[in-house]
């Protein structure tokens, strides 16, 4: 008999016990903010027991993107899966729908989901983002302002009862244009696909906070000298400095304290002026995308993220009407006034796409894949500036 249910919290056990075998992966290890016994409530699992037996799960975290005044709410899908021997019987297409059917139901205009494209498509999501990796090597570094200093700098592992290091990374994470994370989730929300934050420090003062992944770390917690496998690469996917000018020193003492040959530092298109410094002094830079995009509200969805990049840089002024087939026709105008959005009638289309088509145009750099257009509100309009992080991503 099967049974379709949401997940309580006394069934923690059971449903992690499915996921860590589906996946063949230990899901509280990196990802802490939802499966720890404290935190599994913040997502809705959608699951189906069949024979007495969890076959399926689906699961929905929630989340507030803020932009100043502005806040959004979304939500990232995840965990999706189906035991091996249920599956063709339609259960992911069925859990899928239930967890859409809630996110429409309370509200949430756009989802996000991380895992294959050619599947998930299937469902409505395509790839989205514009990610910026800047490539630091021991020789970069060593021609610019050498090694003399990189003892000095100490990279401390953070823990939620670190309250001084929390502080002081809340400081810096606080004034950042784009925030996701309160302080009572900070860290644990940083612990996630591998990432773990630490404090920068140097001759005992705090210089700034990375979020890095692939780091060996000795016993006593503070990282030494290690040595990490030629193939290997640091990861940073969040990094804040009090100072912008010892980047290269912080990134020199993180090359010669782990062995590793290469700093890889993430930066998203919001962030100007740092992704200029990285560009200015990196070895070099490539851009990739991250995860998949489904759009439920078209007209919610970009009023928040056209008044977001409006914050960010100066639009032109104008008007476009997009008809999205077999979804919805809608409007972004742009005057004196700020930003408009509003729903429009079909005859009113200046551009017609399909949902895909329209998410690769507003939120990837292969916006001319998805149309042929020489429109100078597209050009100027989009890719949009937006980027989950890694560490927020569920």
């Amino acid at each position: 008999m099967k049974e379709l249910f949401i997940a309580g919290k006394n069934d923690f056990e059971e449903v992690v016990g499915f996921i860590n075998g589906v996946f063949s992966e230990e899901f509280p290890e990196f990802m802490e903010k939802v499966y720890s016994k404290k935190n599994f409530m913040r997502a809705k699992h959608f699951c189906i027991r069949d024979g007495g037996k969890l076959a399926a799960c689906a699961a929905v975290y929630p989340q507030d993107i803020k932009c100043g005044e502005l806040t959004v709410k979304c939500a990232w899908i995840g965990s999706v899966s189906v035991a091996s021997d249920k599956r063709g019987l339609g259960y992911m297409k069925e859990l899928m729908a239930e967890a859409e059917a809630d996110m429409v139901k309370n509200g949430i205009p756009f989802a996000y989901l991380s895992g294959k494209r050619n599947r998930y498509g299937f469902f409505g999501y395509e790839i989205t983002g514009i990610r910026n990796w800047f490539d630091f090597i021991e020789s970069n570094v060593r021609h610019t302002v050498g090694f003399d200093s990189e003892k000095e700098y100490e990279f401390v592992p953070v823990y939620e009862s670190d309250r001084e290091a929390l502080l002081n990374i809340m400081s810096l994470y606080s004034k950042r244009f784009i925030r996701v994370r309160n302080e009572e989730d900070m860290v644990q929300g940083m612990r996630t696909w591998g990432y773990r934050p630490y404090a920068i420090v140097r001759k005992g003062q705090f210089r700034g906070y990375a979020v890095i992944k692939n780091f060996n770390m000795p016993e006593n917690n503070v990282l030494l000298q290690t040595s990490l496998p030629s193939d290997r690469q640091l990861l940073i996917s969040e990094l804040e400095l009090v100072s912008w000018d010892e980047l290269l020193m912080i990134c020199g003492s993180l090359i010669k304290r782990t062995g590793s040959e290469k700093v890889r530092i993430e930066a998203r298109e919001w962030e100007r002026e740092k992704c200029r410094l990285l560009a200015e002094n990196c070895e070099r830079y490539s851009i990739e995308t991250l995860g998949n995009m489904k759009i439920f509200d078209y007209v919610r969805t970009f009023d928040f993220f056209m008044k977001m990049e409006a914050k960010l840089r100066r639009l032109k002024k104008g008007r476009l009407t997009f008809n999205v087939f077999s979804c919805c026709t809608f409007f972004i105008e742009i005057d004196e006034n700020g930003v408009k959005t509003g729903e429009a009638d079909c005859e009113e289309a200046d551009i017609f796409l399909t949902p895909a088509q329209l998410i690769r145009l507003a939120f990837t750099k292969g916006g001319s894949f998805a149309v042929d257009s020489g429109d100078e509100l597209i050009v100027n309009w989009f890719p949009l500036s937006y980027t989950p992080e890694r560490v927020d991503e569920f």
